[in-house]
């Protein structure tokens, strides 16, 4: 078995990998202040509550983090709670993605290295952009050699939304789904149509732009994940939708 965690912005998505086979997965809050002994605790419970409670049979700890406030804790709550060191994908990591093209290599996001090492397993010798979105809205292009290009970097739908909230007195948190008319006839319905829709309308100009200047009379697939990329599953965005593609990254990557 191996033990993933993928420790985003808004939270620590982790997950129990079986034969390569997801057999449990939980989520916690990233903006609590967790200590090494809370972490280990709730991660010992949540997997005790799933029936796993051999812990010895866990061979490896892999950890994808773009929070490195977190960092130490994780490591010494892996450490006490699992005996084990957990394996931090960055990108010095031997993921066979070449990151020559990308000025500053150290800024990539681990989350985006995990990802894209997934994909390129489940999609190899095929150009590849992959959108996933959750508290930011990424995007990164790997080419059917390996290569990663670069990328895009925008506010995801929560982010929008909060951010309304906080910058306007009258504007509130609202929930984010589909409209039915572009036009909202109340607040919420006009917040939800300029965040569904304006996201949807970025993410075609932006993919169709990568794809003209990144892949030109070349084939392409476009991969969708992250929380909120089901919302678009009906638009005519993603080429496939991948669920859990960072976790899965980060057991590919202990599994060399």
């Amino acid at each position: 078995m191996y033990l993933c965690l993928d420790v985003g912005n808004t939270q620590i998505h982790g997950g129990v990998f079986e034969d390569k086979k997801l057999i449990m997965d939980f989520r916690l809050n990233t903006k609590q202040p967790w200590s090494s002994d809370q972490l280990g605790l709730f991660i010992r419970n949540i997997l005790k509550e799933h029936g796993i409670t051999e812990f010895e049979k866990i061979a490896a700890i892999g950890v994808s983090s773009v929070v490195s406030s977190l960092d130490h804790h994780i490591k010494n709550a892996c450490l006490k709670y699992f005996s084990k060191l957990p394996i931090f994908i960055d990108y010095t990591s031997k993921i066979g993605i070449n990151l020559d093209k990308f000025e500053h290599p150290n800024e990539i996001g681990a989350d985006l290295l995990a990802s894209a090492f997934c994909a390129l397993h489940d999609h190899p010798n095929e150009n590849l952009i992959i959108v996933d979105m959750g508290t930011a809205t990424t995007i990164v292009a790997i080419t059917k050699d390996r290569a990663f290009l670069g990328g895009v970097i925008a506010p995801g739908l929560l982010t929008q939304v909060k951010s309304l909230a906080e910058s306007a007195e009258k504007l509130f948190i609202t929930n984010i789904e589909k409209p039915k008319t572009y036009l909202g006839t109340t607040t919420n319905q006009a917040m939800q149509s300029g965040v569904f829709f304006g996201q949807l309308g970025a993410l075609k100009y932006l993919i169709k732009n990568i794809i003209q200047e990144s892949f030109p009379n070349e084939s392409s697939i476009v991969i969708g994940t992250g929380g909120f990329s089901k919302l678009y599953k009906a638009e005519d965005v993603f080429d496939v939708l991948a669920s859990d593609l960072v976790l899965r990254g980060i057991m590919c990557f202990l599994c060399g």
